[in-house]
């Protein structure tokens, strides 16, 4: 009996290992976005300064 709930529970060990590899996957594809989105505000803050500057000349 005890082999058959070690089975079970390094089953399920295994099966959630893997879904935290899936999750921190995620994360690690969601920080690039999440920069590469903040680069691009920046960018776009940095144009909307300068049509400011030309605007008030």
């Amino acid at each position: 009996m005890m082999g058959v709930k070690k089975k079970w529970l390094e089953r399920k060990i295994a099966l959630t290992e893997k879904e935290i590899g899936k999750w921190e996957s995620n994360l690690n594809s969601a920080a690039v976005n999440l920069r590469q989105e903040k680069k691009k505000l920046w960018e776009l803050m940095e144009q909307l300064e300068r049509v400011e500057l030309k605007e008030g000349e």
